[in-house]
This record gives C-alpha cells, sequence and structure tokens, in this order.
C-alpha cells in the first residue's frame, strides 16, 4: 500500500516540499483541490502539505478534510508553509479530521519567503535564497521524522498568534468573497489563459481580458504566475516581484486544476 500526500499551492512553495517528502518516503501526490475519497484505503499513511492564511488553512484544504473517511489513515501528518508561524493551523486540521480516533498524527511548519501581495509581496531573489538555504535542511528533518512515525506538534508556535488565529481566522473566511474585487488585468494582459487555467478555485473566466467571480481562495496563483506580470490588486502591486518556487515549473502547478 502506497502512501499519498495531498498538497495545495499557489507559489509553489507547498508543493516543492511536498514533492521532496514524496521522493523521500514513496507516495503518490494528489492535489487536494481533486481529492475524493475513493482514492484512499484503510490504513494508508497520509499527508496533507499546504500553506498558512491569517494562522489558519485554506478554505479549499478545509473544505476537502471535512470529506475524508473514518479510516483517513493510521498515521497522518501535515507540514504547514507560512511567512511568520503557523498560528491555529494545526489545530484546524486536526478539529477537521477528528472523527477519526484512531489515526496518530504529526504537525510540522517550515518558514518560506513571504509573498502576499497585499502585504508588499515578495523580497528580492538573494533575500529568497536565505530562505531557501534555511529551509533544505529542515525539510531533511521532517523528512526522517515522518519516516519513524513522529506524533506531536512540532511547528514553531507562539500561544498568542496560536489564539490570534482562532480569532482571525474566521474572518479571513468571512471575508473571501469579496476578497477578489481588487484584482485587474492590465493593459499588458495578452489574453493568454494562465490566470484561468491556474485559479485552483476556478475563480477566473476569460472574456477577452480576465474576471473574477467571488469564490477566491487568496492564493494569489493569478498574480505571480501571470507571464507579463498584468495581473494587479488593487494600485499598488505594480512593481512587485512576481514569486514562485525556483524548483516548481508552471505545468506542476495545473495538475491541481486539472488543465
Amino acid at each position: 500500500m502506497k502512501n499519498i500526500i495531498y498538497w495545495f499551492s499557489g507559489t509553489g512553495n507547498s508543493f516543492h516540499v511536498a514533492k521532496r517528502i514524496a521522493t523521500e518516503i514513496d507516495a503518490d501526490l494528489r492535489p487536494l483541490s481533486l481529492f475524493t475519497a475513493k482514492e484512499l484505503e484503510k490504513g494508508q499513511n497520509v499527508g496533507i502539505v499546504c500553506p498558512v492564511y491569517a494562522f489558519g488553512i485554506p478554505r479549499m484544504v478545509m473544505e476537502a478534510l471535512r470529506n475524508v473517511p473514518d479510516d483517513l489513515g493510521e498515521y497522518v501528518f501535515a507540514v504547514f508553509t507560512y511567512t511568520r508561524q503557523p498560528g491555529y493551523a494545526g489545530y484546524l486540521l486536526e478539529k477537521a479530521i477528528a472523527k477519526n480516533n484512531n489515526y496518530r498524527s504529526a504537525c510540522y511548519g517550515l518558514m518560506m519567503p513571504p509573498n502576499y501581495p497585499p502585504f508588499g509581496g515578495a523580497p528580492d531573489v538573494d533575500e529568497q535564497r536565505k530562505f531557501f538555504d534555511s529551509a533544505e535542511p529542515q525539510i531533511d528533518e521532517i523528512i526522517t521524522q515522518i519516516q519513524t512515525k513522529q506524533t506531536g506538534h512540532f511547528e514553531k508556535n507562539n500561544p498568542i498568534l496560536r489564539i490570534m488565529g482562532r480569532l482571525l481566522f474566521p474572518m479571513f473566511l468571512k471575508s473571501l468573497k469579496k476578497s477578489d474585487e481588487k484584482f485587474f488585468a492590465d493593459e499588458k494582459c495578452t489574453s493568454c489563459g494562465i490566470c484561468e487555467r491556474v485559479c485552483p478555485a476556478g475563480n477566473i473566466t476569460l472574456n477577452g481580458k480576465p474576471s473574477w467571480s467571488g469564490n477566491c481562495e487568496q492564493c494569489f496563483a493569478c498574480f505571480n504566475w501571470c507571464p507579463e506580470n498584468a495581473i494587479q490588486y488593487g494600485n499598488k502591486t505594480t512593481k512587485q516581484i512576481r514569486y514562485h518556487h525556483p524548483n516548481v515549473k508552471l505545468p506542476e502547478i495545473l495538475k491541481q486544476t486539472g488543465k
């Protein structure tokens, strides 16, 4: 029985981590956006890799986890990529799969380059490299712990931020419906359709230029993968660096959209 790792990623940070772990533990990689319970086998070891949003986990990840069967797996691990701290993410995940009382679980955290446009976007390449150099040995350590099925919360966390996550994350979820109102494509748009294809929520429609439909996940894949840097978010992003993990290519990210 093969291990399985589910991933969700807008910029490729989480996908890179999932791919590295999958190679070492002989696991199939599956996008969480295309999750189906039929893929799981009883007793399977299951991994979940995703970013932290507002000290919680992406809405799409939450919805997928609510549909997992009672026999999710004997060993379940999660790896969260984040900029500051994971906050309430690990506890949200445990709550989502708490109906399974037989599994053993572990949560890990990994700091990666910041890339959230409303907070200024990504740093320059030299600064990004510092994050990558720090992250790789940590991924090695996480792999070793997963291979020996360690259990517990291994993500470095500030208790105050965990409490903040309990307060902020529900507010973040409520704001998602209108969160894409600031998106637009400027005059550099060539109508290539990459923004539409890369959106894991199917939230973008291309009618000459892209339009957003109020079902945003705030992953900013459209913003960061546009080859012309034509996607903007408000009036302060034109000069921001577009970011995606250097070891992740567009066709790999497109796997989570089925396009």
